[in-house]
Formats: C-alpha cells, sequence, structure tokens
C-alpha cells in the first residue's frame, strides 16, 4: 500500500485544527524521515512550522543547519549540553550505590539517553512556550525493533509515519521531491543501521507484512530478539491490576 503525502499532510491539518494549536515543531535531525516529516508539515500548515535542532557534534550540527536550510524552515537551536551537566552532578551521589568501580555499560548508555530526553524536554519546551504541538519521525520499523530511547523520540504528540515502513518513507520522500542530499544521507545511514544490527529494513519490511517465514530463519530470530528487548519501551507505565491483592481503601 502506498501512503499519500496528502493524506498524511491532511490528518497533521486536522490535528493542528482540533487541538487549537498555533504550529508545529518538527525534532529535526536532517534525516530523510526528518525532512519528510517537515515537508509533510509545511503542506499541513505552511510557514507554521519550526524545525528544533540538537545536540549533536559541531560538524553534524551544520550538515543539519544546512539542510533546514535547503527546506527553507526556521531553527530553534536546542542547546542540550546542560544534559552532560546534570549527569555529571548526580555521579557522586550515585557512587555510593554503585556495586562495581567503574561505570557499568548501562550506565554509560544512560549518559547518551539522558542527552536524547533532555532535548525532548527542550523541545517541549519550546512547542508548550508558542502553542505548537511536538511532530515525531519514527516509523513503524523504529517502533518495531525498538530504535528509540523510552520517554525519548516518543515523547511527541504526533508521529504521522508510525504506520509506515522505511520504504513507504522513502517513497514519500520521492513524491515530496525532497533534495537528493537526504536521499545520499538516507543510503548512508542505511548502511550503518545495517553493520550495527545485522539487518536491513527490507528485512524487516518482508517480516511485518509478510511474517517470519518471509525471512531466514536467523534474520527472523534477530528480529523476534530485538522485539522482546524492547518491548519495556513501547509499553506504558505498569499499574497493579486486580490480581495484585490490593485492599479496597
Amino acid at each position: 500500500m502506498h501512503i499519500r503525502a496528502k493524506d498524511i499532510a491532511a490528518w497533521l491539518r486536522s490535528r493542528v485544527t482540533a487541538t487549537g494549536a498555533d504550529g508545529l515543531v518538527v525534532a529535526f535531525d536532517g534525516s530523510v524521515a526528518a525532512g519528510v516529516v517537515a515537508r509533510l508539515c509545511q503542506l499541513a500548515v505552511a510557514d507554521r512550522v519550526l524545525a528544533a535542532v540538537g545536540p549533536n557534534d559541531a560538524g553534524d550540527k551544520a550538515a543539519v543547519l544546512a539542510l533546514a536550510d535547503v527546506l527553507q524552515l526556521p531553527v530553534v537551536d536546542i542547546a542540550a549540553r546542560c544534559a552532560s551537566g546534570v549527569a555529571d552532578e548526580l555521579e557522586p551521589a550515585l557512587g555510593r550505590w554503585r556495586r562495581r568501580s567503574e561505570p557499568s555499560p548501562d550506565a554509560v548508555a544512560a549518559r547518551g539517553v539522558m542527552t536524547i530526553r533532555m532535548r525532548m524536554a527542550a523541545i517541549r519546551f519550546v512547542a508548550e512556550s508558542l502553542n505548537h504541538l511536538v511532530v515525531g519521525t519514527l516509523d513503524r520499523t523504529d517502533l518495531t525493533v525498538g530504535a528509540f530511547a523510552r520517554d525519548g523520540e516518543c515523547a511527541v504528540d504526533l508521529m504521522p509515519l508510525g504506520n509506515a515502513m522505511k520504504g513507504e518513507v522513502l517513497a514519500l520522500a520521492h513524491d515530496l521531491d525532497l533534495p537528493a542530499v537526504f536521499l545520499e544521507q538516507a543510503q548512508d545511514r542505511g548502511r550503518a543501521s545495517r553493520d550495527e544490527v545485522g539487518l536491513t529494513h527490507q528485512h524487516l519490511e518482508r517480516y511485518l507484512a509478510d511474517g517470519p517465514d518471509a525471512v531466514a530463519p536467523a534474520v527472523a530470530l534477530k528480529i523476534e530478539r530485538l522485539m522482546r528487548e524492547s518491548e519495556r519501551k513501547r509499553a506504558p507505565a505498569e499499574i497493579p491490576g486486580p490480581d495484585a491483592g490490593l485492599t479496597p481503601l
């Protein structure tokens, strides 16, 4: 099924109208998905779209700003260096509970995830200050394998690509006449993702569309492992159910 850009743009426009928002803020990282979402937002509400950029290292940030300029997107530069500062301040307090002298891999990863969460907190501040909605760039493939941080990239108001797989996102990029530089970056990021997890988005799309028999057994097992490991990221907070034995007040 080919997803039509005008249908998603109409949906975005309806959400802006229904909520009484004044515009949309896109979490913009220069990826093809971010370019697609930005274009869809522009189709929906024209000049009422902002790109929130950062944090990135100096080289990446310059490239992302250049891509925003190509799309004629006004930019809000999110300075999230505070995430590192907060982590530094918390380290001494956490030391008394650590079971080892060196930070664990999980602790190192937590610092990186904190930057993502602080970035989203800053974007939400911008959006709420301007009465805008936050628009995310995750697609169905990302959501399936947990390619996001809990309370990070999902902390948005709208996720227009949430039912689209990466192949459909690329098709939208062509439909929207996205500049070639975005498509080149998509190829580079696709190679990096494949090298990291040993999967291509074609593997994932075949699995999601036709089931585990559509891919090699080893590939199916890897996808299912990623899905299991990321279940907690996708799940809402747990609350005690009727079987918890709680005594009514």
